[in-house]
């Protein structure tokens, strides 16, 4: 956080001087290139497989009689930003029905249904109508009393109370830093290291006295990790590998500042509110502008000209002329983005509670 806000205060110092003429270039394309972590969305099982969704991913597991589940593959069905995220899941005979937040469905037959297998002899029905449990997408009980959950925290498989299995997974993220090699983010279920790339985020290890709080907020004071729990309290942490060591104790935090500001060309600026609706802009005289955006909840400035929104559907590009902000495009990813970032070769990052972590690339 402390990182972003001496990056916009460099960029304003540089973009006072920028001449008003904007670019005669067009703007910026954007493409998803990678994404990484993300909850689960939905699931269902065929034959000895559970098929679970994240928002553009689906997963096959194999499912022993008394073994955790095994991986078996990972496939995209359509490119993210191109489709609604998957919000529903079919296994029915054959052929897998996919069904997104829009209402389209998709059906998947072949080699997504050879993954899958058929159920070996004798291997009982599955109860898929079960009611998922507090903060989960979809739960099935299958024949041998085990129970299988998907959610935004993870995939797990349980017998009774008694979690048999657990895998936890980024979701949920509501907060993020970047140091220029990871991404660490923060949710209601910990703290995660994500190396910018298809892979998945790794959880870090928390010690005992911070352990089961919900974190807001992370941010990178040197070579510490700092992260704010619901109470707002800072917990200062050494990380090393997958474990995070507590070297002081926790103190209370100032509240959380939610304001959103990004220069423009000009001298002119653009305000918002985390989390808020719509946006001003404010020229070098003091004329203030309204902006209608919907939700903003974060700013990145690409050039004196360029201005990326994160907002509940996805991002969006938009331009500066010197006299007014005009959208330009946008990735729609069906869910929020929380947090942008720059990374090395020109490709940018973001981060959303849903799809979890996104390398996205300029054209």
């Amino acid at each position: 956080m402390r990182a972003t806000l001496i990056i916009l205060t460099l960029l304003g110092g540089a973009l006072t001087g920028c001449g008003a003429r904007p670019p005669e270039t067009p703007p910026p394309r954007l493409r998803v290139e990678a994404l990484g972590g993300g909850g689960y969305v939905a699931g269902c099982v065929t034959g000895d497989v559970l098929v679970a969704a994240r928002s553009f991913a689906l997963e096959w597991w194999r499912l022993p009689a008394a073994e955790p589940p095994v991986w078996v593959a990972r496939a995209t069905p359509a490119a993210p930003g191109t489709v609604a995220p998957l919000r529903a899941l079919g296994c029915e005979g054959d052929a897998l029905r996919l069904v997104r937040a829009d209402g389209s469905e998709q059906g998947l037959r072949g080699q997504a249904v050879a993954w899958a297998g058929t159920a070996p002899p004798g291997w009982p029905a599955v109860d898929g109508g079960l009611p998922p449990p507090p903060g989960s997408a979809w739960a099935a009980r299958l024949g041998d009393g085990r129970e299988v959950l998907v959610g935004p925290w993870g995939r797990g498989t349980r017998r009774g109370e008694r979690f048999l299995d657990w895998r936890a997974v980024a979701g949920g993220v509501v907060d993020a830093a970047f140091d220029g090699a990871h991404v660490w983010a923060v949710s209601a279920h910990g703290l995660w290291r994500w190396r910018p790339g298809p892979g998945e985020a790794l959880p870090i290890t928390l010690p005992a006295e911070l352990a089961g709080r919900p974190l807001a907020a992370v941010f990178r004071d040197g070579a510490l990790i700092w992260v704010r729990d619901a109470e707002g309290k800072g917990w200062p942490l050494d990380v090393r590998g997958p474990r995070a060591h507590l070297v002081a104790r926790p103190g209370q935090l100032p509240p959380l500042d939610a304001t959103l500001r990004a220069p423009l060309a000009g001298g002119a600026r653009v305000d918002g509110t985390r989390a808020g609706r719509d946006l001003v802009v404010q020229d070098a005289d003091g004329e203030r502008q309204p902006v209608a955006v919907g939700r903003v909840h974060a700013l990145l400035p690409l050039d004196p000209w360029t201005l990326l929104v994160g907002t509940d559907d996805g991002i969006e590009v938009w331009r500066w002329d010197g006299a007014r902000l005009a959208r330009a495009g946008r990735v729609a990813l069906g869910s929020p983005t929380v947090r942008l970032f720059v990374a090395a070769e020109g490709r940018l990052l973001a981060v959303g509670p849903e799809y979890g972590f996104a390398v996205l690339a300029t054209q």
